[in-house]
């Protein structure tokens, strides 16, 4: 990940903005769908602990609030 982090950072790019080829000079294990995995918002999604900042989990937050809010 190192020298994807490089390569991206050199030419003012994010991970997921490299082309698989560039990739793939890192370790031939990265496959088509690598970019998409490598977005920020796969990233937040990603995770999966309950008060964490994964898409679902502020849902979650946010009805629990709403709920809350209306209780008081």
């Amino acid at each position: 990940m190192g020298a994807l982090v490089r390569i991206a950072a050199a030419s003012g790019r994010e991970l997921s903005d490299l082309a698989v080829d560039e990739m793939r000079s890192a370790h031939p294990a990265f496959g088509d769908d690598a970019a998409a995995a490598l977005a920020p918002a796969a990233s937040v999604d990603s995770r999966a602990l309950q008060e964490d900042t994964a898409t679902a989990a502020v849902e979650v937050q946010l009805q629990e609030l709403a709920e809350a809010l209306r209780e008081a």
